[in-house]
């Protein structure tokens, strides 16, 4: 789990926190995908800032 989550103290703590409620059945997938999902709309929106600075000339 450990090494599936990169060590992230943010991470680990998300998935102790869904396991607990939850279960521990398919908590890490669902974890992973949560951090993939999250890392997509990061990244979208960096671009997006990035082009509307462009834009701006700044």
């Amino acid at each position: 789990m450990y090494e599936e989550l990169g060590g992230n103290p943010g991470w680990l703590t998300f998935f102790g926190h869904r396991a607990l409620r939850v279960g521990f059945d398919d908590v890490l997938s669902e974890t992973r995908r949560e951090a993939i999902d999250l890392i997509r709309r990061e990244i979208c929106n960096f671009i997006n800032e990035g082009r509307h600075l462009v834009e701006r000339g700044t």
